[in-house]
């Protein structure tokens, strides 16, 4: 049945023209010398449907006309809060122009149906074209639309004229799901005639089925009714021999009865006084069970702190004699001490780099708390960070060594390098780690980068600025091309790709977003993203996010900045790692992601360790990665 539907798009034949703006290429396809320049959208750049001139205060002093579709700014504003599309701003006043409708509306156009048809299949390509036999399908390509009229015209002539309009089967109700043109209407109704009426005779007999299936559900009913008012008499004749019964019974069995029933009444209050003196007696017990639930609880609070110190003494036994060398090692007299000292104290520490994080958190926090290791200092020789909602700067660019791990454990942090680059706007972010391991314990904790690049208009795959008023800057390239290419529109060219997949040869921070050109005021792009940089010798534990993303610059319609570059190396082979590793959400997208003028994405990759399907469904863009330590 696919041979009977039209290549025309058959949604065309629903499109509102009432509501969205007119294509300029449609528009013009017919004379290019018409005049629209005065009829252009501000926000989607086509020739406004319906126009709405703003009537602002603040955009008195500007000499051209402010024209927007109808349905454009109820978008627009619905969007963005009720703000302006020229300036950011409340209370944005617009009125209808019907100058301009009617300019519109008088535009010179052709058959909408027919100006997408030759898009799809040029005329060169329609004429070379054999009509096989039973193809009804080509038959169809070939029709055409001579329509030529008013814009305001188009809408009676779809609904009542074009041969290209496409229509579903009147049988559609009994199966056939076939769509036609105008043009094959009658063409269709005699070639499926038989399939028409299969299709009926089929329905017809369904709904005979169906009837025959009520009709036996119905006489089942009845009898199901007829049963119970069968069983509903026999009740009433046995309650009725029962009354009968009562009413000849003697005045002694009257009495016997009542006596009995007093017999009763007494053994009842005999046994309710018996259960009221059980319920206070298992009240009793209750409490005395409760009594006891709670000693038992403080004995277990007792025994976890009495195991807690043991635990503790036992570390303290293990460090302290070490304790005295290692101090020394520290302050650099290792060559005037035994040497069996520093070789013990390695040896714990090996011993204690090669467990989990978990268990590693779990060692540091008793000894830290008990002071029983004070050589390991937080923030040289490890670092881990409990607060929630802590920012933590580290210096940047360069190389932070923590050979016992980085943990944070907090809510809401955030790790970042003190990269100011609102005084120095040349100024990038490159957050350089090696480290045995890294756990980010929560969610919406993050290791982040972003906006650290390239300020606007720089680097290597920088978007242009905008050439023209209330246009907008082109997204900056990285691993792809940007976004927005309209130049002859006066849009800002997109950025370029540079850089390479593997991240080994050169780590590229993203590049900057073109500026826009709004009524001679110029608004900057968004930032690239920065560098992470991560070697991890034996546990990656992100139930975080690392970020390296690109800004957005929603002020002026700037393009977005492209994403950065995320490289994790990891020292040991998967083989002889013993631990599983968790990547979590990883990013590098470019920014204004919803906009034509979007930023590239970065680049991510990864050696040493094949992240699983789970793991690269979390992971964006798609990352490079290979097994082989480098």
């Amino acid at each position: 049945m696919s041979d009977e539907k039209s290549e025309v798009d058959p949604q065309n034949r629903g499109k509102n023209w009432t509501e969205e703006c007119f294509d300029k290429a449609w528009v013009l396809h017919l004379d290019s010398n018409q005049k629209i320049r005065d009829c252009i959208c501000l926000v989607c750049r086509q020739i406004a449907n319906n126009a709405m001139e703003l009537s602002c205060e603040q955009h008195e002093d500007l000499d051209e006309v402010l024209i927007v579709g109808k349905n454009c700014l109820k978008a627009y504003l619905k969007k963005n809060g009720d703000m302006c599309p020229i300036e950011p701003h409340e209370d944005c006043k617009y009125s209808k122009t019907k100058l301009v409708q009617r300019q519109v509306g008088e535009l010179m156009v052709m058959c909408p149906l027919q100006f997408k048809q030759d898009q799809l299949y040029p005329a060169k390509q329609l004429e070379g074209e054999t009509l096989e036999e039973g193809n009804e399908q080509s038959s169809e390509s070939r029709a055409t639309c001579n329509f030529y009229g008013q814009l305001k015209d188009i809408k009676e002539h779809l609904d009542n004229d074009c041969p290209l309009t496409t229509f579903d089967c009147w049988y559609k109700l009994f199966g056939c799901q076939v769509t036609f043109l105008r043009c094959n209407q009658t063409q269709h109704k005699l070639s499926h005639h038989n399939q028409h009426q299969n299709l009926v005779m089929s329905a017809i007999q369904q709904r005979d089925e169906e009837i025959k299936r009520l009709r036996k559900e119905n006489e089942t009913q009845k009898l199901q009714e007829e049963s119970l008012k069968k069983r509903n008499t026999e009740c009433n004749q046995q309650l009725l021999q029962c009354q009968q019964e009562l009413s000849k019974s003697t005045v002694s069995q009257v009495f016997f009865v009542f006596f009995v029933f007093r017999e009763l009444q007494k053994l009842l209050e005999t046994k309710t006084k018996e259960t009221v003196e059980l319920t206070q007696s298992n009240q009793t017990l209750i409490c005395k069970c409760n009594s006891l639930l709670e000693e038992m609880e403080k004995l277990k609070a007792k025994l976890e702190e009495k195991e807690s110190a043991k635990e503790k003494m036992e570390l303290f036994n293990r460090v302290e004699p070490h304790q005295y060398d290692w101090d020394r090692t520290r302050m650099g007299y290792s060559e005037q001490e035994p040497e069996q000292g520093r070789v013990r104290l390695r040896s714990e520490m090996q011993e204690l780099m090669h467990k989990s994080c978990e268990d590693i958190v779990r060692q540091m926090q008793i000894g830290l708390r008990c002071s029983f290791v004070p050589s390991l200092q937080n923030g040289v020789d490890f670092l881990l960070r409990e607060e929630n909602k802590q920012k933590i700067y580290l210096e940047n660019g360069k190389w932070h060594h923590f050979q016992l791990g980085v943990y944070l454990l907090g809510e809401g942090m955030t790790l970042t390098v003190d990269c100011n680059n609102k005084v120095n706007k040349n100024e990038m972010g490159y957050l350089k780690i090696k480290t045995s391991h890294l756990w980010i314990k929560h969610h919406d904790s993050v290791i982040d980068c972003s906006g650290l690049g390239y300020s606007s208009n720089k680097g290597p795959g920088k978007g242009s600025s905008a050439t023209y008023s209330g246009c907008g800057g082109g997204g900056a390239g990285h691993a792809t091309n940007g976004g927005g290419d309209d130049i002859a529109s006066g849009h800002g060219k997109a950025g370029g790709i540079y850089g390479e997949k593997t991240l080994l040869k050169e780590l590229h921070c993203g590049s900057g977003g073109g500026s826009s050109f709004f009524y001679q005021k110029k608004y900057k792009g968004g930032r690239g993203g920065g560098i992470i940089h991560l070697v991890i010798e034996q546990q990656l534990l992100n139930q975080g996010v690392l970020r390296c993303d690109g800004a957005s610059e929603e002020k002026g319609f700037g393009g977005g900045g492209s994403g950065g570059s995320i490289l994790l190396l990891f020292a040991s082979s998967p083989s002889s790692s013993t631990f599983q590793h968790t990547f979590g959400t990883i990013t590098c997208i470019g920014g204004n992601t919803q906009c034509p003028n979007a930023g590239a994405n970065g680049r991510i990759a990864i050696h040493g360790v094949t992240p699983s399907y789970q793991d690269i469904e979390k992971i964006n863009p798609k990352p490079f990665y290979n097994n082989i330590v480098k």
